[in-house]
């Protein structure tokens, strides 16, 4: 893969916030096996888990 982000690419959801937000890229739908992935309940969860935690430990708390 060789694409390159436009310089005047536009993403709206980010300009138009008016509070804090994050945009995660959980992977490449151009990508077979990470398609695959992405359709699975269990690396969903997993990958949902992994976000909560890093949220929890940037704001201090402690994940279980």
């Amino acid at each position: 893969n060789h694409r390159q982000a436009q310089s005047n690419t536009h993403v709206l959801l980010l300009s138009s916030l008016s509070m804090s937000g994050v945009l995660l890229e959980a992977g490449y739908l151009s990508n077979g096996e990470e398609v695959r992935l992405l359709c699975d309940t269990a690396y969903q969860n997993r990958l949902a888990e992994a976000v909560l935690a890093t949220f929890l430990e940037y704001f201090g708390e402690k994940s279980e």
